[in-house]
């Protein structure tokens, strides 16, 4: 069967504070749908509407907001759980997420914007199976996802496109990934190798492992 539950909150949060309780100090505002609807081992969730929150006492004053457009998680779970380990966890694992949808955050002091975020996602799947018996995992990672942030921050901001080419596998005893290959934007190419090293190919270029103070350096430089 399904089930199908759907909630709206209209809201608005006002605090007093003095002798007389005329001064305002703080203001909380929630305008939100929030719908769910589970069908067998699938579960969809969608978010549309916002929510503030402002200091009038700070100095600087400041204020918080939120919005979320069109954002949608579907996820199926086909983990079973009537096999589990001696600690009670199942011994193998099998989800699937969907998202789409922006979710928009910002911060102001005073009426400046000082913090800034905007997430999209366009039909962006991950899935995840695990093996607690061979401590494997493999994960897949498939569909789009932009940032905008302010201030900028270098190599998160931008409008990634992922196709997983081949699964990335990950050995859960060691934590590195051994195998797998993820193309983004069509022009990189991620390898994972059986020693956990990391090759990078860029516009058919050679493959080079870059380490992680390299790639923190190029984008020191963008």
């Amino acid at each position: 069967g399904q089930t199908t539950f759907s909630m709206s909150m209209n809201m608005t949060e006002t605090v007093y504070t003095g002798s007389t309780f005329a001064t305002v100090s703080y203001i909380d505002i929630t305008n939100m749908t929030i719908s769910m609807t589970e069908s067998g081992t699938t579960v969809t969730i969608s978010l549309t509407g916002s929510e503030s929150s402002e200091n009038k006492l700070a100095t600087p004053t400041y204020k918080t907001e939120s919005t979320y457009t069109g954002v949608t998680f579907t996820g199926t779970d086909n983990t079973d759980y009537t096999v589990v380990d001696i600690n009670g966890y199942p011994v193998t694992g099998d989800m699937a997420m969907t998202v789409n949808g922006t979710v928009s955050d910002k911060r102001t002091e005073s009426g400046t914007v000082v913090e800034s975020s905007t997430m999209s996602f366009f039909n962006l799947i991950v899935t995840d199976q695990w093996n607690n018996t061979t401590g494997i995992e493999t994960t897949t990672i498939n569909g789009t996802f932009s940032a905008e942030m302010t201030p900028a921050v270098p190599c998160e901001e931008g409008t990634y496109s992922f196709v997983t080419v081949q699964p990335m596998v990950m050995n859960m005893n060691t934590g590195l990934t051994t195998a797998g290959e993820l193309e983004i934007n069509g022009t990189v190419v991620v390898t994972f190798t059986s020693t956990g090293a990391v090759m990078v190919s860029i516009n058919g270029g050679t493959p080079v492992s870059y380490t992680d103070a390299e790639l923190a350096a190029m984008c020191a430089t963008i």
